[in-house]
């Protein structure tokens, strides 16, 4: 049916799922001379429950505009934390 949307959560790696966006995302900020750089809370579970896909597609869209509206010679930080 349209508009209906399938979710496939499934047991993931939050950390390597980010590891693969981030160098997958990090030919985009070579033009403008950005670094990009990720910090991990060790307190986070290193399996989560998830629609991996999703997640991947959610990471990349957040990296891609921070890319984008970022000043260049600058740094994109992303902050995993657990609260």
């Amino acid at each position: 049916e349209s508009g209906n949307t399938d979710i496939n959560i499934e047991c993931s790696s939050l950390q390597e799922t980010l590891t693969t966006i981030v160098h997958s995302i990090e030919l985009k900020a070579e033009p403008k001379n950005l670094t990009i750089r990720t910090l991990y809370d060790a307190r986070l579970p290193e399996m989560i429950l998830t629609d991996a896909r999703r997640l991947q597609q959610i990471l990349y869209n957040l990296l891609g505009n921070a890319i984008k509206f970022s000043k260049t010679n600058g740094t994109v930080e992303v902050d995993v934390k657990l609260h």
